[in-house]
């Protein structure tokens, strides 16, 4: 193809060159528009290699960036994937068990010290616990993580199937939230109906830490098939 555009480049200069110069009124032979016209189709024809040669590297540069690509898509998926499979994982019966011993220690400590609190009507301790303590200790992670991560709600309570006997003691532990709450209102200002709220939330939290006691006081599998046949 380049071969081709020389020839007729030559060609054309020649006999463009060779007209002009009658045109002019020179008189020159043939050799002089002929040499001309070689330089002239050389130029170009130096000027389309050029060019060819770019386009040549950049589609080789556009091959190379197209079969990098999927590379590192895989790349970004295996991590992901990898990702999704730490999330996932669960914990252990043992993690389990363990952990539904620890909040129930949890439950049983935080209710003695709100009623000592309740007692000596001590309004600014039972405000901190329903405002910040009880909230603050909740949006923690558990001590697993990054196992059984929560993906909404409470982080302290592991998503896990293998927790799920112990569901009854996140119940307690939020019924003694709002147990906290009515003895705070009490003690800012204690009326017949505020006490009556007081006696149905004491009631609510006794029968659900009742109920998480039951299941920590069992073995793993007692709670698990307890669990199942409710």
């Amino acid at each position: 193809m380049e071969l081709t555009i020389f020839f007729v480049t030559l060609v054309l200069s020649s006999v463009l060159i060779k007209l002009f110069s009658n045109k002019m009124g020179w008189k020159v032979s043939w050799l002089l528009p002929i040499v001309l016209g070689f330089v002239i189709a050389t130029i170009i024809a130096a000027c389309l290699s050029i060019k060819s040669d770019q386009n040549k590297e950049q589609s080789q540069t556009s091959l190379n960036i197209a079969q990098e690509q999927p590379v590192a898509i895989d790349n970004k998926d295996a991590s992901i994937a990898s990702a999704s499979e730490t999330i996932s994982e669960g914990l252990t019966e043992t993690e389990a068990y363990e952990f539904a011993q620890e909040l129930f220690k949890k439950i049983d400590e935080d209710e003695k010290f709100l009623k000592d609190a309740f007692e000596l009507r001590e309004y600014n301790t039972l405000s901190k616990y329903v405002s910040s303590d009880w909230i603050a200790y909740t949006d923690q992670p558990h001590r697993y993580y990054p196992k059984a991560q929560v993906t909404f709600g409470s982080k302290y309570f592991p998503e896990s199937d293998t927790v799920s006997p112990y569901t009854s003691c996140d119940t307690a532990f939020r019924d003694l939230f709002i147990y906290a709450n009515a003895m705070q209102n009490v003690v800012r200002e204690d009326t017949a109906t505020l006490r009556k709220i007081l006696r149905q939330e004491k009631e609510d939290y006794d029968k659900s830490k009742a109920r998480c006691k039951k299941r920590v006081d069992m073995t793993y599998q007692e709670a698990w098939e307890a669990e199942e046949n409710e």
